[in-house]
């Protein structure tokens, strides 16, 4: 016998002993004893009917249990054994068992012929595995017959860029034109084919999608990632946020709206969606990484971590372990070595880094601090790269009494001022060594606030109050330090903590007005009105709040006449945004609601006020497309609103046709 000969003959007995495997696997599963496969034969039919009944349900994992107890009656080449095959077949279709569907697949191939539905459930399974001949011959079996030509050209075009055929994928596509949602899902494959070399193109197809249905959460968020990618952040924004609140349960979609605030630093509104997916939804790994990090560092949030379940998967070591950290700790170096692979995950998971990086600011140790942030690995893509910066350059000065010389520390991102001053000293160091810093801000890095005043600057307010090391705040120090630590301390720890520190402190009048909003918020006009009334004289911008604060008590009291005189009186608020929301809200309670609806409409661009107004206003007056339109602007700003997603979630319920077909019918 030749070589070449015996070589062949070993590959097909390797073939057949790989199909043998395939079906012990598939039709002989292990838990299954030949005792419980006897007993069962006895109960065929009766099983078989319990099966059905199942699948009609909707329960086809438990229909999967009862019919891989037949495994002996589906190698028969019977009629009994094609019928219990057929049903696993079905079972698999509808339990999206696309694994189990590809094990069937190949031990017989020929029970999907002619089964459109199971050949488009393996279909995509085959592509996806790369198994070319094997789709071509399942394709040819139905070519011609296709009762769903739709999901045929999708997974067909998939196979043609799969295979390096991208130009005849988009040609495909082209050719075909559908109805509803299947149309959507051909704009939507046309689209994705276009959105690297010709994105504004691929955009104007995903707007053409969406005008055949302009809720539809897929074309949405697909439409949203790309204009993000494209700058186009405010039109991102607004389909990220349709997108979500269309589908809330979805934890991709509540994942990207979040990301989307992080990257813009609005973390008040990405807590919203972190605290409402913990408690509502079952999260991804990711998902609830960020959930348990922003929580801790930025702003907790309460939530029963026994119950929280823990995806499986790389994250989940991660994820376990922050979900144990109790209230308040950032940092247990005893639990974390105790993780298996726990240097992979310090190396890999920027979240982690950050609570140690935390933990040995807090414990003061200097040296670790700044190792961890001189070897970050995660420094192009960090959370916060000029907060890291200014740990580094703080560290720096505690331990030498000098900047680093290095100005390319700081990324090109807008700052907050203090960041924005030590990046003016790192540059005027290294222009000149012997730069002396200025007093204040030598005082401000040097003591025990620096660390706490970082994070505080970049909004990492649960950090900040945790590194907080004294509750006076020394004279000579930044005046803005002591007003954003009450507003810190007033959202983490509530009104009257923050009306305790802000009594400690230097009285200043951005902290005054601060202590006086609080005062009217807690009902206490008569102490709020005596803060107040010494300020509005002040021609700054802290003239012009206390002044609407002013305004706003006199409109409480119904005397209309005085608010509008603080109003004329300050120039600021006179011909600012602040003054025409309160000259609407005073034509209101006036009675004068023409007036109103001019003000509001003439501010809506900037104004949460007059959006709510007016999208209450074209809600009233059936007026869907602006009600949708406005709504989802103000679920910019609170994205966690239930209120305003249902109230979403109505007026596409109002727009959708059939609602006015269904009205038509019942005049």
């Amino acid at each position: 016998m030749n070589r070449s000969r015996l070589v062949v003959i070993v590959i097909v007995m390797l073939f057949i002993v790989a199909a043998i495997a395939f079906a012990i696997n598939i039709l002989h599963p292990s838990h299954i004893s030949p005792i419980e496969e006897a007993a069962a034969a006895g109960n065929s039919e009766v099983n078989y009917r319990q099966a059905v009944a199942l699948l009609k349900e909707g329960n086809p994992k438990e229909a999967i249990t009862i019919i891989k107890k037949y495994r002996g009656v589906m190698e028969e080449n019977s009629a009994r054994g094609e019928r219990w095959l057929d049903l696993f077949v079905r079972a698999s279709v509808e339990a999206h068992e696309g694994k189990q569907l590809l094990h069937l697949y190949n031990f017989r191939p020929e029970i999907f012929y002619g089964n459109e539905e199971a050949s488009l459930a393996i279909a995509e399974e085959l592509v996806l595995a790369g198994k070319n001949e094997e789709y071509t011959r399942l394709r040819q079996n139905l070519k011609g017959n296709e009762s769903n030509r739709s999901e045929w050209v999708r997974i067909d075009s998939d196979f043609l860029v799969l295979q390096g055929k991208r130009d005849e994928a988009i040609t495909l596509l082209n050719e075909e034109k559908f109805e509803g949602n299947d149309e959507i899902n051909r704009l939507i494959s046309l689209a994705m084919l276009q959105i690297y070399d010709a994105p504004d193109n691929a955009d104007k197809i995903l707007s053409e999608a969406l005008e055949i249905d302009p809720d539809n959460t897929k074309a949405l968020a697909y439409r949203a990632k790309l204009r993000e990618s494209m700058g186009k952040e405010s039109e991102a924004l607004s389909d990220y946020i349709a997108a979500y609140a269309g589908e809330p349960e979805n934890a991709h979609l509540a994942e990207h709206v979040s990301d989307f605030f992080l990257k813009k630093e609005e973390y008040s509104q990405a807590i919203q969606i972190y605290e409402e997916s913990i408690r509502s939804r079952e999260l991804t790994g990711p998902l609830l990484l960020k959930a348990l990090f922003w929580e801790k560092v930025i702003k907790p949030f309460p939530f029963d971590r026994r119950s929280v379940p823990v995806p499986s998967g790389v994250l989940q070591s991660a994820n376990e372990y922050l979900l144990h950290l109790p209230s308040r700790v950032f940092w247990r170096e005893t639990s974390f070595v105790r993780i298996p692979e726990h240097k992979k995950i310090l190396e890999n998971v920027q979240e982690v880094f950050w609570l140690k990086l935390i933990g040995a600011l807090k414990k003061e140790n200097l040296t670790e601090a700044e190792n961890l942030l001189k070897n970050n690995p995660f420094r192009d893509v960090s959370y916060a790269a000029n907060l890291e910066a200014a740990l580094l350059n703080i560290i720096a000065y505690k331990k030498s009494g000098s900047l680093i010389s290095d100005p390319t520390l700081f990324s090109s991102e807008k700052s907050p001022p203090f960041f924005e001053e030590l990046e003016r000293l790192v540059i005027a160091r290294s222009e000149n060594p012997d730069y002396t810093l200025p007093e204040e801000t030598a005082e401000l890095l040097k003591g025990p606030f620096a660390f706490s005043a970082a994070f505080l600057a970049a909004k990492w307010n649960e950090v900040a109050l945790d590194l907080l090391n004294s509750t006076a705040i020394p004279e000579t120090y930044p005046d803005w330090l002591a007003k954003d630590y009450v507003e810190a301390i007033r959202v983490n720890r509530g009104d009257t903590k923050a009306l305790e520190f802000a009594g400690m402190q230097k009285k200043t009048s951005a902290l005054n007005l601060i202590t006086a909003q609080i005062l009217l918020e807690q009902d206490e006009p008569e102490s709020a009105l005596a803060i107040v009334e010494s300020l509005t004289a002040d021609q700054s911008e802290i003239g012009m709040k206390a002044g609407r604060l002013l305004s706003l008590l006199y409109l409480s009291e119904e005397k209309f006449s005085e608010a509008k005189k603080i109003i004329a009186d300050h120039p600021l608020l006179r011909s600012g945004l602040l003054g025409s929301e309160l000259m609407a809200r005073i034509a209101l309670a006036e009675g004068e609601l023409v007036k109103a609806n001019l003000l509001y409409t003439s501010i809506e661009e900037n104004s949460s006020e007059a959006k709510s107004f007016l999208a209450r206003r074209a809600y009233a007056d059936k007026k869907w497309d602006r009600a949708r339109d406005l709504t989802i602007e103000l679920l910019k700003s609170h994205p966690g609103s239930e209120i305003l997603r249902q109230n979403l979630q109505k007026i596409i319920e109002f727009r959708r046709p059939e609602f006015y077909n269904l009205s038509d019918s019942n005049l």
